[in-house]
């Protein structure tokens, strides 16, 4: 189990520190270069073939030479993993990854981080919550860090880490369907679903979008300067739902006996759906489905609820009466049988089919229903 801690760090060198975040960049630049050429991703092959010239041309310590090559294969080996292989991933925002134990460390209430130049002991600012809860807990374990800026600030986000409770054995699963008009559906088999709406999350996405076209169309010192200030407000906004969200999918699961959480696989969902609307690719490629779910199974990790996935194909067409599978049957949020005359919500019905596919691959109630189940267990 990990959680990110955000430290301050106070008096930092920032000319030194800005250095060494762009000469990181530069070099993970460089390394992607070589594999979009036709270098391997593999960091042993890398490393024997760059690892020099890494020391040589941008003056890196060892161990951030290593770490530079270690980025670079998990950026790689993560679009892989997501079938985003057509994407040629560019590192532009400066940044430096650190090793615990030897490109920085932390104890007595200081962090030590090492710069191209020297190493540097810092004070730094923690919140109440983190210093209590991850920083003065024996229990998590530091691990890697990631020098970041912000606005003139130097801010350290370190990785802390401590053992996952033991998993239960599922019993009850809880389908999650994830859509626009109802941002999530959870219901367990033969029981009362939780629906939470996305209208709201529409609504404000599309006010902000608005805004935006009309500064960026005034042009204005002013306007400007507006946009700056509205820069993250709409991610906030988003990822405060979608924890209010997670929140309330949690809650509802442990009503159950047992429970295990079943997602749809919508790895490149994207890619898969057509659409001409110029307003529906916007809001379908923004919509955070992937962030909801994140979210969900990091809140379940304390919670010790197992997470698995399923095979999304007609969870939505499919009757969960009768059986059969049609696209006639759903009218946009309305489901309709065209054969038994089932009626309910659209979002429901595929909440309701994905819970079952569990059941079927698991228990075997009906073989032959197809479906793939994969559950993570949370490092």
């Amino acid at each position: 189990m990990q959680r990110t801690v955000s430290l301050k760090l106070v008096n930092p060198q920032v000319h030194e520190f800005r250095q060494t975040m762009m000469t990181f960049r530069n070099a993970c630049q460089y390394i992607s270069r070589y594999i979009q050429q036709g270098a391997p991703v593999n960091r042993g092959r890398l490393h024997r073939r760059y690892y020099r010239s890494l020391r040589e041309q941008f003056h890196l310590p060892s161990q951030m030479a290593q770490s530079v090559i270690r980025v670079v294969v998990g950026v790689y080996r993560s679009l892989k993993s997501t079938q985003q292989l057509k994407s040629i991933p560019t590192f532009r925002r400066p940044q430096a990854q650190f090793q615990y134990n030897r490109d920085w460390s932390f104890s007595n209430g200081f962090v030590s981080v090492r710069t191209v130049k020297a190493r540097r002991r810092l004070q730094f600012i923690a919140g109440k919550y983190q210093q209590q809860k991850y920083l003065d807990d024996p229990e998590w374990m530091c691990r890697g860090a990631r020098l970041v800026e912000r606005k003139g600030c130097f801010y350290l986000h370190i990785t802390v880490e401590k053992e996952t409770p033991p998993l239960s054995k599922p019993a009850t699963p809880i389908g999650i369907d994830r859509g626009i008009r109802a941002l999530a559906v959870a219901r367990a088999p033969e029981t009362e679903p939780l629906i939470i709406r996305g209208g709201l999350l529409v609504s404000y996405r599309s006010s902000m979008l608005r805004l935006r076209r009309r500064l960026q169309a005034k042009g204005t010192r002013s306007a400007r300067r507006l946009l700056r200030h509205l820069r993250h407000r709409e991610k906030r906004f988003v990822l405060d739902f979608c924890r209010c969200a997670a929140k309330l999918v949690l809650c509802y699961a442990q009503r159950f006996n047992r429970p295990i959480l079943v997602f749809e696989d919508l790895i490149g969902i994207r890619g898969r759906v057509r659409t001409r609307s110029r307003k529906n690719r916007r809001m379908l490629h923004s919509w955070p489905f992937h962030v909801l779910k994140q979210i969900i199974i990091s809140k379940s990790e304390e919670l010790a609820l197992p997470v698995t996935t399923v095979d999304p194909a007609y969870t939505s067409q499919r009757c969960p009466t009768c059986g059969t599978t049609s696209k006639r049957h759903r009218r946009r949020n309305n489901y309709r049988c065209q054969r038994c005359k089932y009626q309910n919500n659209a979002d429901v019905v595929a909440a309701t089919n994905i819970a079952r596919l569990w059941l079927n691959d698991v228990h075997r109630i009906e073989p032959g229903v197809p479906s793939t189940t994969q559950t993570y267990r949370i490092q």
